[in-house]
């Protein structure tokens, strides 16, 4: 079954931002866990309400999104946060462009995979150094995935759903005769 299990957007609102004002006025009650640290991240640093979503808000108006579980969640942030600077921060922030930039997901397989097996017949499409990485990494259409011995695949860079969902099939059909049934 697959599973998105992150995505990441990024946005621009058109203004700049006063970040130290940001981090130093609580009125900004959905953002949480604030910190900026300009000498090591040009970036405020923060939580969304009490979910695992993160904005990574820069001066000029660049706002980068991750943790989501779905576009939904996305927008949601998204829409709040612009809300929340125009009302607190008085300044004019509007959605100039946001777009989805990566999707990461999970594959699970119900049986283990013979890893071994793999490596002798897609030699061209594998890289495995078990002690550096306990894992196989996987090349298919120009991506890379992560395969677990246990039965997981991990893939990470897709830019929609469609191509996340056709290259698991693909994968999927090439691993099968691989599983320890």
């Amino acid at each position: 079954m697959l599973t998105i299990t992150q995505v990441c957007a990024k946005l621009n609102i058109g203004t700049n931002l006063d970040l130290m004002e940001i981090l130093n006025n609580d009125k900004y009650i959905i953002l949480n866990k604030k910190k900026y640290e300009p000498h090591k991240f040009s970036a405020l640093i923060c939580k969304y309400m009490e979910t695992n979503l993160t904005f990574l808000i820069f001066k000029t108006g660049n706002i980068i999104i991750t943790g989501a579980k779905d576009k939904c969640q996305v927008n949601d942030a998204i829409n709040d946060l612009v809300l929340m600077l125009n009302l607190i921060g008085h300044v004019d922030a509007k959605i100039i462009e946001w777009k989805i930039t990566n999707y990461c997901a999970k594959f699970e397989f119900n049986n283990n995979i013979n890893i071994e097996r793999l490596i002798e017949n897609r030699m061209t499409q594998c890289e495995y150094e078990p002690e550096i990485f306990a894992n196989l990494k996987y090349k298919l259409n120009g991506h890379k995935f992560t395969i677990c011995r246990h039965g997981c695949i991990f893939a990470t860079g897709f830019k929609n759903i469609r191509e996340l969902n056709k290259n698991f099939k693909q994968i999927s059909k090439q691993i099968d005769p691989y599983l320890i049934k």
